[in-house]
């Protein structure tokens, strides 16, 4: 059974992300995201809206090297194998949840700005009325 928000918040990260990353970096396969996916969404509450952020996989090398340089993670995993295991489990994932999705290309956006469209895109919204 699907339920409905009852209380406004935030989540940062949601199963479908979760998900997408057990996959890409080789902790499920994919037969094992797939069924998880179908359970999660029969379970989990269903969210008004999931924001999607992006940009290419070569900005995001780019950031991730930036955050180890600033003494950010040092083990994420910057190859293009990862990238494109992440961006296709993730399309099937978000599929199977039929949830609406946000995305926001990042590319060309400080931080600051990317919040900015969140916040907006948040506040204009109804929460928990299921009407959007």
């Amino acid at each position: 059974m699907r339920t409905k928000s009852v209380s406004s918040g935030c989540l940062i990260r949601y199963w479908i992300s979760t998900l997408a990353a057990a996959f890409a970096d080789n902790i499920m396969n994919l037969c094992d995201v797939l069924k998880k996916a179908e359970y999660c969404k029969k379970i989990m509450p269903v969210p008004d809206l999931v924001i999607r952020l992006k940009c290419s996989n070569q900005l995001r090398i780019s950031r991730i090297i930036n955050r180890r340089a600033a003494g950010g993670a040092q083990d994420d995993d910057i190859s293009d194998v990862r990238a494109d295991k992440y961006g296709d489990i993730s399309k099937k994932i978000i599929d199977i949840s039929g949830y609406k999705i946000f995305e926001i290309d990042t590319s060309s956006c400080e931080p600051e700005i990317i919040a900015d469209i969140i916040a907006k895109t948040v506040g204009n919204m109804n929460h928990g009325s299921g009407n959007h």
